[in-house]
């Protein structure tokens, strides 16, 4: 697009004003004169100033070019309608005037706030929030391994702690005999090739099923319990399990915490579900334990829900979404995160937890957002804004 070309010109011309300066260099103009700064301080200031000033003007001319097209595509479709009907246009030299001297004032006016918009994101870059780069949404591997290893294994929760993410996110179903297994669909079709539910098999049928491992190489896995789950994930990783399908219920809740209280996993488990009245349970009933709310879409106040967190679809998670949550008290999260784009707007936001398939891309989008130098951070930042 035409504002990646100019910011891509801009930055190019900008890099050589920033070489070699520190990124992230600590300045504070409120307690701070001018005329103490050192000499690093003053290139820093020049570096932020300018870049922001590149990214502004860049945004600004792709607006004004765009509504200069697009308004003179639509006046050049009216003459040829009126051509073609063999009515006259009329013209209104009044209407014309005003409009001139609208596009004057703007032409004038429009630069000035935005070099002053610069002048005020250079000088005080270390003091607006929009700009603190302190905050790391964690990484949570979706079905414990994403696509490193076979969905909802063990096997993933291992490539997961290799990977150093935060947390992995699974998925628990009562059997015929009230144990509890991990898996995600409503049968073992998918995975295993035996259309049966989880609800209509004991634990003993179901340890005879044999998963064909998802990454394609060939190795046949069991089913694991939550037990199993919880003694893979006890002090390597945070696991976040969902209590789900039919057999969600309260039953579940208390024998899932049962079973974290045993190993001593309060503080290491997340309990989440799409069914909110059975985290309602958990949390007026054991309130230590943390949780989270599943949503993929709805109406109403999320932030009036008696959890600690929001998962929301990616579709759904605004900017402005995560504030509210946020001022409520709750955190946010996001799910399932799987492209490029989508895992570096979310990693670079004010998510709490990303969910996503895609970890080892998360991973390099996540090291590539920590190593920006102030004005990549300045046009990331800017951008969002718009």
């Amino acid at each position: 697009s035409l504002n990646m070309l100019i910011e891509s010109i801009s930055y190019f011309l900008v890099q050589e004003l920033g070489a070699g300066l520190p990124t992230g260099h600590f300045i504070d103009l409120t307690s701070t004169d001018l005329t103490d700064l050192s000499d690093v301080d003053s290139k820093v200031l020049l570096f932020r100033t300018v870049g922001a000033l590149c990214v502004l003007l860049g945004r600004y001319m792709e607006y004004f070019i765009n509504a200069f097209l697009s308004s003179s595509i639509v006046i050049q479709i009216t003459k040829l309608y009126f051509l073609y009907t063999g009515r006259e246009t009329e013209y209104n030299r009044s209407r014309s005037r005003y409009r001139f001297i609208f596009l004057t004032v703007e032409f004038i006016l429009v630069p000035a706030l935005i070099t002053a918009a610069a002048v005020l994101f250079g000088f005080f870059f270390n003091q607006l929030s929009i700009f603190d780069n302190t905050h790391v949404p964690q990484i949570i591997a979706h079905r414990t391994g994403g696509v490193m290893a076979s969905e909802n294994s063990l096997e993933g929760i291992d490539e997961s702690v290799k990977m150093g993410v935060y947390g992995i996110e699974t998925d628990i179903q009562r059997t015929k005999d009230d144990a509890y297994i991990i898996n995600h669909d409503n049968s073992f079709n998918r995975l295993t090739g035996v259309d049966k539910k989880p609800g209509s098999m004991t634990l003993a049928e179901i340890k005879e099923l044999r998963i064909h491992d998802t990454t394609g190489n060939g190795a046949l896995l069991e089913v694991p319990t939550l037990e199993e789950l919880l003694d893979r994930c006890k002090g390597r990783i945070t696991a976040f399990v969902e209590l789900k399908g039919v057999s969600a219920d309260n039953k579940m809740a208390d024998d899932a915490v049962a079973a974290i209280r045993e190993r001593d996993m309060t503080d290491e488990v997340v309990l989440i579900s799409l069914n909110y009245d059975v985290l309602d349970y958990i949390k007026r009933t054991y309130p230590e334990f943390e949780t989270g709310v599943l949503i993929f879409a709805g109406i109403g106040n999320s932030a009036d829900l008696n959890c600690d967190m929001i998962i929301m679809e990616e579709e759904m998670s605004t900017h402005w979404q995560i504030m509210k949550l946020h001022s409520s008290g709750k955190k946010a999260a996001v799910w399932t995160v799987n492209t490029r784009d989508g895992l570096r707007h979310f990693l670079d936001s004010d998510a709490d937890c990303i969910i996503t398939d895609e970890v080892p891309m998360a991973v390099e989008v996540q090291k590539e957002l920590l190593k920006r130098n102030d004005v990549e951070l300045m046009r990331d930042r800017i951008n969002r804004m718009f």
